[in-house]
């Protein structure tokens, strides 16, 4: 089969409404490391955990407990780790455990 012949919609159906999205008129936005050279980007992720913020939901120490735990006084966040290697299971599971966080009380990067 062409690769033309994949572009196109199968048995008559119309494009999706999302089909122009990659023709959108909004410029794609730089990450925080653009324009450096891949031995520039730091090899390390600062951990950061805001315990005035925190409100011990727990999300981060069930989805990364070798990062996070929670003190046994007030269920508040502790840092285990404040540096992880960039390309690890652990920084994956930091940036996940950040992204659940109610009260955006972590921050890795």
């Amino acid at each position: 089969m062409a690769r033309d012949d994949l572009a196109g919609t199968h048995d008559g159906a119309q494009p999706g409404p999302r089909a122009d999205l990659a023709q959108s008129d909004v410029p794609a936005q730089p990450g925080p490391h653009a324009g450096l050279a891949q031995s520039d980007v730091p090899a390390q992720l600062d951990v950061r955990a805001d315990r005035t913020r925190c409100v011990g939901s727990g999300m981060c120490a069930l989805t990364a407990p070798e990062v996070f735990d929670q003190d046994e006084e007030e269920g508040l966040v502790v840092l285990l780790r404040t540096r992880l290697p960039r390309r690890s299971p652990h920084a994956d599971a930091a940036r996940e455990a950040e992204g659940l966080c109610p009260a955006e009380a972590i921050r890795v990067g």
